[in-house]
Order: C-alpha cells, then sequence, then structure tokens
C-alpha cells in the first residue's frame, strides 16, 4: 500500500492458472493507456520488473509501477526459501 498526498493505492495480487479462453474486456482508459493483459510465470515477471531503473530518467510513472511490482514479487519469492 502506498500513501499518495490526495489518496491511497492499494494492491491486490492474486496467483491464478488459465483454465479457457476469454475475450478481453478493457476499459477505455486501459484501451488509451495502451495496457495489453496477459499472463507470465512469476520468475519472468520478477526478471522483467528488475529492470525499474531503467526507466529512472525518462517515466517515473513507469519506474514507481515496476518497483511496486518487483517489491510484491521479491516477497512472493522469499515465501519459498527455507
Amino acid at each position: 500500500m502506498k500513501y499518495y498526498e490526495e489518496y491511497k493505492y492499494v494492491s491486490h495480487y492474486f496467483l491464478c492458472e488459465i483454465t479457457g479462453q476469454s475475450e478481453q474486456n478493457l476499459t477505455a482508459c486501459e484501451m488509451e493507456r495502451g495496457l495489453t493483459p496477459e499472463w507470465i510465470a512469476p520468475e519472468k515477471m520478477l526478471e522483467m520488473y528488475a529492470k525499474h531503473h531503467d526507466f529512472a530518467a525518462t517515466d517515473e510513472e513507469k519506474r514507481g509501477a515496476y518497483l511496486r511490482e518487483y517489491t510484491a514479487l521479491t516477497e512472493y519469492f522469499k515465501m519459498f526459501i527455507t
């Protein structure tokens, strides 16, 4: 959870398995921003979001989003380390 001046950002994470196919129902905002949902293995996601620092000079919103996901995935993988 992150707090900003006038709002709070809460993320919820779910582990899922693909059981079939369906149509995508993106909101207008998601389409406008060019978002494309896809299923990605957690290990591959960790590798992708580890590059959050690459956006520091060019896109602070993307850097922050990648850092948030990287942090969550790091915590997820800690559950399996004994």
